[in-house]
C-alpha cells in the first residue's frame, strides 16, 4: 500500500513523500519524494491517475492556492533496481503545474469525484462553500 504525505513548514523546503507499507514485515519505508513549492494543508492523490495530486497551500510571500500537479516519475517511484530502499542518491522528482483552482480563503477539503473515470472532476470546499470543477 502506498500514501502520500506532505510537509508544511514556513523556513524550510517543503515535500510530498510517497511512503510504502509492507504488511509482512509491518515496516513503512520512503519510495520517492517531490520537492512542493509552499506549505502542503491538503493533499488529494488522483484515485485514477497515480501522476496526478492536488494540494491546497500557502507560500512564502503568503498566497495561497490550489494546484493539480502532475509528475510522471510518480508511478516509477520503488520500481529500481536496488530496490525500495531510501538512499542518499535519491533525489526529489520534479512536479509540473496542471491547473490552478480559484478557491477562496483557505481550502478546508480537496475531492476526486469517484465515479469519472474518463475526466478529471473535482470538489473543493473553501471558506466560499463548495465548488466542483470539471477537467
Amino acid at each position: 500500500h502506498r500514501f502520500m504525505v506532505g510537509t508544511c513548514s514556513v523556513r524550510s523546503v517543503n515535500e510530498i513523500v510517497v511512503v510504502e507499507l509492507d504488511e509482512e514485515s509491518n515496516g513503512v519505508s520512503a519510495v520517492g519524494s517531490m520537492v512542493h513549492p509552499g506549505e502542503v494543508s491538503v493533499l488529494a492523490p488522483s484515485p485514477f491517475d497515480v501522476s496526478v495530486v492536488a494540494t491546497h497551500g500557502r507560500y512564502r510571500d503568503g498566497e495561497a492556492e490550489t494546484v493539480v500537479w502532475s509528475c510522471g516519475e510518480l508511478a516509477e517511484f520503488g520500481k529500481s533496481s536496488g530496490g525500495d530502499e531510501w538512499g542518499a542518491e535519491t533525489r526529489p522528482a520534479s512536479l509540473v503545474r496542471e491547473a490552478r483552482l480559484e478557491t477562496r480563503g483557505r481550502c478546508a477539503s480537496v475531492l476526486w469525484c469517484p465515479k469519472e473515470h474518463g475526466r478529471r472532476a473535482i470538489a473543493t470546499l473553501d471558506e466560499a462553500g463548495l465548488k466542483t470543477w470539471d477537467g
